[in-house]
């Protein structure tokens, strides 16, 4: 609840002297960080290794997907960013049904790698949609950074997720052939 009133004060351009919205990201990181913080040590009693090879791998799709947004058409920005709302949208509608209803495994793995999908191309759209604000001379730093911020974690997240899942599976088939050596 709290990161939504930052965001929302955040993008609130006109509101707020840019001093004070940028404050706001900085406080709005911090408690990313601190919501994270569960879910990687969670992670790091799977493996330790989970964490930093999950942000190597977030780091590389993050800059490939940037790369890439300079050499698709400029105006892709305006056809994919309703796609991308409408997949944003879906996403939580099954995320609430996963809620309300018994969750499925299927919603799960919708929501993690539909998801990481969806966020890849909002990099793209998020970095073509900065592009065009310096064209036009409508620079919005902190607004930026806070978009390209979500997408970085929103990423991280799913990768974690994936990467958490395959150790526990392999973890799971591990122990299933060692008690079927010891019969």
């Amino acid at each position: 609840m709290i990161n939504f009133i930052l965001i929302l004060a955040i993008s609130l351009k006109k509101v707020f002297d840019a001093r004070l919205r940028f404050k706001l990201f900085i406080i709005y990181g911090f408690l990313q960080g601190i919501s994270l913080g569960s879910l990687i040590s969670i992670a790091i009693e799977i493996d330790p290794m989970i964490p930093i090879v999950a942000l190597s791998w977030t780091i590389i799709v993050f800059i490939g997907f940037s790369i890439s947004a300079f050499f698709f058409p400029r105006r892709l920005h305006m056809y994919l960013g309703s796609f991308l709302f409408m997949s944003l949208i879906f996403l939580l509608v099954v995320g609430l049904t996963d809620m309300f209803w018994c969750p499925v495994l299927f919603n799960y793995q919708i929501q993690v790698y539909f998801g990481l999908v969806v966020f890849c191309l909002f990099i793209v759209y998020d970095t073509q949609y900065m592009i065009h604000k310096i064209k036009t001379n409508s620079i919005d730093p902190v607004t930026h950074a806070l978009d390209i911020f979500q997408d970085f974690i929103s990423i991280f997240i799913r990768i974690l997720l994936i990467l958490m899942d395959k150790e526990k599976s392999s973890k799971k088939k591990k122990n299933k052939e060692a008690v079927r050596d010891e019969l």
